[in-house]
């Protein structure tokens, strides 16, 4: 009898086993992510610490594997491929994905931030400020859903000539995004801007193709720019923002406790990825004034940013451009920025 009812019992359970497992059972996405920069360089960085810690808090339900520029196509490629869903995530920049999302295109507008305690403005800013919570509704419109943003530092001109005035930039081939603000930008500066591909600028600037080209400091290094080139200037205008996407299609087939943790993953990295950058920035000037001595590493006065901030801001300039091509709202969310940002700075 005893047997019977152990049998009963054992059954039983089984049976309960055989109904609750496949409700419980978890599906693992294996996901690409795709970088615009070479392994090393700060959103390829953010890349594998992403994909780490959102393979450990997800317990291995997501896996992603980092790709880093060059790897799977150019900028432009990267930024489509997200888009379309052939691949899952993307650490892309402000200047490509503002081709795709026209209010991102408020992050290339010049001169909006301060030169002091930048990176802590840029960190309150970004994770707690409404502005980047503003854009991402034009994210989804497009194809994307945006989990934030976060910034690797101020953009510095590699030039062959020396850079204090307009006067001196005047005609310039100059290299930028294929972002129609920064192109507006710094034709009213008075160079010649034009677009590149990344893989294309250092042998551009070799044979003078280009006079001249804009990255973030580590992008020097890394890319090898500084080696065919004489100068490198802060102008204090622009800073490098990076805007982690997924596929919005993607994004909302998985179930809302991993969306979230791809959210709350990307929010917890901002701070320590702003500081490593603005940090690491200061040591790659040293390792670029040590490899090539005779480079001139300069940082724009105050008096000297006046008349390219008048440019950047005057009537009819760029400004007025992002207003036109961002449409409806696009006011509102510039000025929510520069609400931001002043609040950040108190």
């Amino acid at each position: 009898m005893k047997n019977v009812r152990l049998s009963l019992i054992l059954g039983l359970i089984v049976g309960l086993l055989l109904l609750v497992l496949p409700v419980q059972a978890q599906v693992e996405y294996n996901w690409k992510m795709i970088s615009a920069e070479v392994e090393g360089d700060p959103m390829t960085v953010f890349a594998h610490r992403f994909a780490e810690m959102v393979e450990e808090r997800s317990e291995g339900r997501i896996k992603i594997e980092v790709y880093p520029y060059g790897t799977l196509g150019g900028e432009r490629d990267i930024v489509e491929l997200v888009q379309m869903g052939e691949i899952e995530v993307g650490s892309v920049d402000y200047g490509w994905v503002g081709g795709f999302v026209p209010q991102a295109q408020v992050l290339a507008l010049q001169y909006l931030w301060p030169t002091e305690n930048t990176a802590a403005v840029v960190h309150e800013v970004c994770a707690n400020g409404e502005a980047v919570k503003m854009m991402e509704e034009g994210f989804r419109q497009r194809g994307f859903q945006l989990l934030g943003a976060w910034s690797s530092g101020w953009m510095r001109v590699t030039s062959s000539v020396p850079i204090h005035t307009p006067e001196d930039v005047a005609g310039l081939k100059h290299r930028v995004m294929a972002n129609p603000i920064l192109v507006a930008s710094y034709n009213g500066y008075g160079f010649n801007a034009q677009s590149l591909d990344y893989g294309e600028i250092y042998g551009a600037l070799q044979t003078g193709l280009i006079d001249s080209q804009v990255q973030p400091m580590y992008a020097h290094l890394s890319m090898g720019f500084y080696e065919v080139q004489d100068y490198i200037t802060n102008m204090w205008n622009e800073l490098f923002m990076v805007v982690p996407v997924v596929s919005r299609d993607v994004f909302d087939s998985i179930p809302e406790d991993l969306q979230q943790i791809l959210i709350d993953s990307c929010l917890d990295l901002i701070e320590p990825m702003t500081e490593w950058s603005f940090q690491n920035n200061k040591k790659i000037g040293e390792q670029i004034k040590e490899a090539k001595p005779s480079i001139t590493l300069y940082e724009m006065t105050e008096e000297e940013i006046i008349p390219f901030k008048e440019m950047a801001w005057q009537e009819d300039g760029p400004v007025q451009a992002y207003l036109k091509m961002a449409g409806d709202g696009a006011q509102e969310l510039l000025d929510t920025l520069l609400a931001d940002i002043e609040a950040a700075q108190k």
